[in-house]
């Protein structure tokens, strides 16, 4: 999948090269779950949000999430609680991942055909989990 971060785009490329002070207009939050188990071990590619103010994206790693968010119209709420930007380095502390956000990028998954198949076993073999 590739970002579409408009004109931001080679500001943010610029401070991943350590070229360019983190983008003014961004906003980075990290956010850890407290108390994860299988169901929470998900990956996904950066996903677009729903926002139409500014480009905000979601990625998912097991037991952590983060949010990307670029544009002249972040909420300043969302700035001063930037994990980047604030001066105490935020990151937030979640119960859990969150589900019905997963369930939602899993029903415009394409899965192949012996991913299907390992899945299903999985569940078998732990049903008690789920």
């Amino acid at each position: 999948m590739r970002l579409d971060l408009g004109p931001y785009a080679e500001e943010f490329r610029s401070y991943l090269m350590n070229t360019a002070l983190f983008p003014s207009h961004a906003v980075v939050a990290v956010f850890v779950a407290r108390n994860t188990d299988v169901r929470d071990m998900f990956v996904h590619t950066p996903a677009r949000s729903a926002v139409k103010e500014y480009h905000h994206y979601e990625l998912a790693i097991p037991g952590m999430k983060l949010t990307i968010g670029m544009g002249k119209l972040i909420p300043e709420e969302a700035r001063h609680g930037c994990s980047f930007r604030s001066a105490d380095g935020l990151v937030y502390l979640t119960h859990r991942m969150n589900r019905a956000a997963i369930a939602h990028l899993m029903k415009g998954a394409r899965v192949g055909q012996r991913v299907k198949d390992e899945a299903e076993q999985f569940r078998l073999r732990y049903k008690t989990l789920f």
